[in-house]
């Protein structure tokens, strides 16, 4: 049994990343020159800009190769790359999904390969993980490990983990989350085996999210691993906001947050997106609010589009909300009879939708207390 497979989707990946492209796979490429453990995946998503012809012809048999004849989405591919392993009778103990705008630091995955062990004797049963990637553009902590308050909205750890100096500093040990973001999401096969991989109904964001709460549903931590593995580039695939994205996020969003907080948290996301416009304004009225905006959520500018644009996002808001009900209301049956306590939601009251600021402070204290409370254990 090997250790690894490491699945990178990609879609139309040389059009739109050019260059940045070959600087990610270059890196993952290079671990077949160094560990013998490891098979990677090139998983194609029905690109249409000769990416496959570029990659095979860089490549050859360094890489894998599954070639899609359609864009199903980031976590079919992935579920679809786990399947096909499977068939083969190749069998892993760790699978890993990557973004194909991730660079890792090749020569870091033995110290991986260490920490995944020493969390499989703390954590015998399975367990989802990710290191801390740096963010490719600002040189900072990127996402890597999210927490999850109860209206469904997703906070980074970047939020108190900005420098990644810090890193080692504040995290002594792995640290749970209430998921591990997919840019770079290793999972262990236990997990696979009894929870399979991503919800088949989900195209595109929030993937990650639903697996993670599943997972702590039935016991499986999610963990954030102390150690710098490489840079993401983030956004560096879709470079703008798109009512696709917009849309599915918010349905899928909706389906999660019913799925495993129940109704209330419905209720709260309502309010959330009800009192939207008012937090806007607040960020656009405050420089001193937009600069920590910035730093903690890279890439994030709907703060500065126009009202018009913002009335136009809100009709595919509209939309997704209805449709996320309706998707809960036919799959409720799959969804858990009960929620496990351990799952990490943070705490936000109605009250707290009026103001952006308020949001921000308050889950900003309750991170840095869930992190140094597990660490002080």
């Amino acid at each position: 049994m090997k250790r690894l497979a490491i699945f990178i989707v990609n879609y139309n990946g040389l059009s739109v990343l050019d260059d940045l492209l070959f600087k990610c796979l270059d890196s993952f490429a290079a671990i077949t020159e160094k560990f013998s453990f490891t098979d990677l995946w090139f998983v194609d998503n029905g690109s249409s800009d000769a990416s496959v012809e570029k990659v095979k012809k860089r490549y050859g048999d360094k890489f894998k190769y599954i070639i899609l004849s359609q864009n199903l989405g980031y976590g079919a591919a992935c579920n679809i790359a786990y399947v096909y392993t499977k068939k083969l009778g190749l069998h892993y103990k760790y699978y890993i999904c990557s973004n194909n705008d991730v660079q890792i630091f090749y020569t870091k995955l033995d110290d991986l390969l260490h920490k995944l062990a020493i969390l499989e004797k703390e954590y015998p049963k399975g367990f989802i993980a990710a290191p801390v990637l740096l963010n490719g553009y600002d040189g900072f902590v990127d996402f890597g490990g999210f927490f999850i308050d109860e209206a469904g909205g997703t906070w980074p750890l970047r939020l108190v983990l900005f420098n990644k100096n810090k890193v080692k500093y504040m995290l002594k040990k792995p640290v749970p989350v209430s998921y591990c973001d997919g840019a770079f999401l290793i999972v262990h096969r236990n997990v696979t085996e009894n929870l399979g991989w991503f919800n088949p109904y989900f195209f595109l964001y929030y993937e990650d999210v639903e697996l993670s709460l599943r997972a702590w549903n039935k016991g499986y931590p999610t963990l954030l691993i102390p150690l710098v593995l490489g840079k993401h580039y983030r956004s560096a695939s879709t470079k703008r906001i798109s009512k696709l994205a917009t849309y599915f996020s918010i349905r899928n969003r909706i389906y999660s947050i019913l799925c495993y907080r129940g109704y209330l948290s419905l209720f709260k996301l309502i309010s959330w997106f009800l009192f939207y416009f008012l937090r806007i304004y607040e960020i656009r009225s405050s420089s001193e609010l937009q600069n920590p905006i910035r730093k903690v959520m890279p890439g994030i500018i709907i703060y500065k589009l126009s009202y018009t644009s913002l009335l136009v996002l809100l009709r595919y808001v509209t939309r997704a909300l209805l449709e996320g009900l309706v998707m809960f209301l036919k799959k409720r049956k799959s969804c858990q009879s009960s929620v496990n306590k351990n799952m990490l939601f943070l705490k936000v009251g109605f009250t707290d939708m009026f103001s952006q600021k308020k949001i921000i402070i308050k889950l900003q204290k309750q991170m840095k207390q869930i992190i140094s409370s597990y660490l002080q254990r």
